[in-house]
């Protein structure tokens, strides 16, 4: 079958304009055709190619402008790690004096380095940065904080420690007797004696302390007032304090008493007054410190004013 030539005609929108007529063959039209449609698409390929390469040379000025920028925010970041670094060592130095004021083991060296190992996970990722220098700077910061931070929470639990020790040592101290009970001379000391009743020898359980009647009688330590008595044959009226668990104080011959039973007393706090009731030749003050029932020295908890306050 053959087929009929091909017409293109244009008519201008002029009427004074003639019309353009042209006639093609269909192999040469097909071969126009082509060609029309080879540079239509060359256009369209060049014409993306251009805006595309224009768009990525813009993306890469912005993401070089943007690289400098975080370069110079991770070199602000690395210096506050440097101070953060000094900070944490300032504590650490402080930490461990403490320890030794509560009287803890020194943390070894390979604790302190709270298990840091290489740098693994949750390191930045190298291709979120435009350089791998700036990828690496912040990698040692994001590793460098890490270790902070566990240092920091050994640091918080190593203080926790010495707090509870410290507190546990303020209670025990402060429950343990470590003062003279009143002012006055010492007569009578602990151990063996010639009873002057009877004129026999035989064991002092306290100390005696010499002194006018209605003289202020202290606690000797925190504790909570036992037993208030009566003895006419021995103590006479006497005070019994209960301290840490299995410490007790007496107080005997009083004239006056300043407190009740199963009251709370600190240190220094006002107890009764020197008498001379009960078995006693003067006024004076015996005092008693009992472990576990068992009377002990009284002197072996005469401390200094300035340590026992």
């Amino acid at each position: 079958m053959k087929l009929n030539p091909v017409t293109i005609v244009v008519i201008p929108h002029r009427k004074e304009k003639p019309v353009w007529e042209r006639s093609f063959s269909p192999g040469s039209f097909l071969i126009l055709l082509s060609l029309l449609l080879i540079l239509f698409g060359g256009g369209v390929f060049f014409a993306h190619f251009y805006f595309s390469h224009t768009y990525q040379t813009l993306k890469l000025k912005r993401l070089s402008e943007e690289n400098e920028i975080l370069k110079e925010r991770l070199s602000q970041f690395q210096e506050r790690v440097q101070e953060l670094d000094l900070q944490l060592a300032e504590i650490t130095q402080r930490e461990k004096s403490l320890r030794v004021v509560a009287d803890l083991p020194e943390i070894s060296p390979q604790v302190r380095e709270v298990g840091v190992g290489g740098e693994g996970g949750g390191a930045p990722d190298l291709l979120f940065f435009y350089d791998e220098e700036t990828a690496r700077q912040a990698k040692r910061i994001n590793f460098d904080l890490e270790k902070f931070i566990r240092q920091a929470k050994l640091e918080k639990e190593s203080i926790a420690e010495i707090w509870k020790s410290l507190k546990n040592k303020k209670y025990l101290l402060s429950h343990t007797p470590s003062v003279k009970p009143t002012i006055g001379y010492i007569t009578r000391g602990f151990g063996m004696h010639i009873d002057p009743f009877t004129g026999q020898l035989k064991p002092h359980y306290g100390i005696d302390f010499a002194a006018k009647i209605g003289t202020p009688v202290w606690a000797t330590a925190d504790g909570r007032v036992g037993n208030i008595g009566w003895d006419k044959n021995g103590f006479g009226t006497y005070i019994e304090i209960d301290h840490r668990k299995g410490v007790q104080t007496y107080y005997a011959h009083l004239s006056k008493v300043e407190v009740r039973i199963g009251e709370e007393v600190k240190r220094g706090q006002l107890i009764g007054r020197v008498g001379n009731s009960g078995r006693s030749t003067g006024p004076h003050l015996h005092y008693e410190v009992r472990i576990n029932g068992s009377p002990v020295n009284p002197r072996n908890y005469f401390l200094p004013e300035n340590i026992a306050d």
